[in-house]
This record gives structure tokens, sequence and C-alpha cells, in this order.
């Protein structure tokens, strides 16, 4: 494939998807813990979650942007990498430690 701009050959690692039980774990448990020690309501998580990926996943640009993937086109390792960049600047900058996925009972961050 070709980027429709440049030209230049795009070439891509095939990898999966980041599951549905991290999606969970992301939006109940780190997005809640962080809304949480903020002070900010369930109503305001989806501000949380857009200023998480803005601090942890935008990549700045030579024009002064800053471009910032979507969280469902990290693979499962990327997804990873996210979550524990978030919760070591939340235990080392704010004393708040946000549980693993395995210290969380899973009915606690079911989608369903």
């Amino acid at each position: 494939m070709r980027c429709p701009h440049c030209g230049r050959e795009i070439v891509r690692k095939i990898t999966k998807a980041s599951s549905d039980n991290q999606r969970a774990y992301y939006f109940k448990v780190i997005v809640g813990a962080v809304s949480e020690q903020f002070g900010y309501g369930p109503e305001e998580r989806d501000q949380v979650h857009y200023a998480l990926k803005d601090k942890f996943l935008g990549v700045p640009q030579d024009n002064g942007l800053v471009l910032v993937p979507s969280y469902r086109d990290l693979d499962t390792a990327q997804t990873e990498e996210y979550h524990e960049n978030i919760r070591r600047w939340m235990l080392t900058e704010h004393g708040c430690k946000i549980p693993l996925p395995n210290e969380v009972p899973e009915p606690e961050y079911d989608l369903n």
C-alpha cells in the first residue's frame, strides 16, 4: 500500500489487536483510578481517556502538531506498554497504585 500524499510504500507489521479484556481493564480500572485520583466523575472519563492518550501516546510533529493514535489501533504489546506507563506515572508522581489486571476480579471490569 502507498501513502496517498507522498507515494511512499507503507509497510505494516501484522500484530494482534488489543483484546476486549485489555480495553475493559483500561476503561474501568485505569481510567477509573485516574479519574478518581484527580476528582473527575464518571461522566468525565472520556476526557480523562483523551488526556492520557495525549500524554502517553502523542507523537510531536515537526510542524508543531501532536498526532495521537487511536487506542483501538494499538496491538496487545503496545497496549500493555501504554497501561504500564500510566501505572508507573500514577505511582511515582501521584502515589496511586493502580492494580494489575490479575489483581482485579474480572467481573469488576467486564464491559458487558
